[in-house]
């Protein structure tokens, strides 16, 4: 429970509070999009490396660090297929469809 709180509170900050943002490829449609966002997010829950005990009474755990990993992991993997970070704004503008949901 702790570790979603967590989670959330961190997706939070990272994302804002009304997100303006969206990953974009022009040469994707939303259908390939959406499949690319969920299999990114199933690659990055695979086990990377094992957890590091690094907390102490009183001390917060590495549970923000190993969320903070898990987003850099989607963000790489969508990045590497051809995705970049785009304002709605701009694509509503241009009459552009998008997968219109945060990656995390």
């Amino acid at each position: 429970m702790k570790r979603a709180i967590v989670i959330s509170i961190l997706l939070s900050f990272i994302m804002g509070c009304g997100h303006t943002k969206v990953w974009y490829s022009p040469a994707k449609t939303v259908e390939e999009t959406e499949l690319d966002v969920k299999e990114c997010k199933k690659r990055a829950e695979q086990p990377q490396e094992p957890p590091k005990i690094t907390s102490r009474p009183g001390y917060p755990t590495d549970q923000a660090s190993q969320a903070k990993e898990k987003i850099q992991r989607v963000e790489d993997c969508l990045k590497a297929k051809g995705y970049r970070i785009v304002e709605k704004e701009y694509l509503d503008s241009q009459g552009k469809d998008y997968y219109d949901a945060a990656p995390f």
